[in-house]
């Protein structure tokens, strides 16, 4: 339990130690206190942003892309591809991560949010055009995965 003591710090019971409200301290306290279906929450959604994110990229960079004799060269230093390449590995690193606690038949499935996260991306920042089918595709995919998310205990 927490009281309030002189000049506006909490005095947390038992610990002894004062900190200020909101403290990084007490952020990482809330941070540790997490479950592990949070916390597989939280990596699962990082590994489908990166590994979209790195979509995107992968995207930008094969429009910068020359055929020609050079076409290694211009893969090997073309930094959108590379950025593409850097984001993928941070998903497989966070898609890993969260599988540590959960069974794979349960966390894969969250991995069809890239479907929603690829179309926004594409939609807002290649103007690309999503069709009436598109988006009705998205729904069923984050209703699927609602249901299999709700049905974990």
């Amino acid at each position: 339990m927490k009281s309030k003591t002189s000049k506006g710090k909490r005095k947390v019971s038992g610990s002894g130690s004062t900190s200020k409200p909101g403290s990084f301290k007490e952020y990482l306290q809330g941070f540790k206190e997490l479950s592990h279906k949070h916390s597989f929450l939280i990596f699962i959604l990082l590994a489908t942003i990166c590994t979209s994110f790195g979509q995107l990229f992968l995207k930008l960079g094969a429009q910068h892309l020359s055929v020609s004799y050079y076409m290694a060269q211009s893969i090997i230093f073309n930094p959108y591809l590379l950025t593409g390449i850097v984001l993928y590995a941070f998903g497989a690193i966070f898609l890993i991560y969260s599988m540590k606690n959960v069974n794979l038949s349960y966390a894969y499935p969250f991995m069809s949010l890239n479907f929603m996260w690829v179309s926004m991306l594409s939609y807002f920042v290649l103007g690309e055009k999503i069709f009436f089918a598109q988006i009705i595709g998205i729904i069923i995919i984050i209703i699927g995965v609602i249901l299999i998310g709700s049905d974990k205990d």
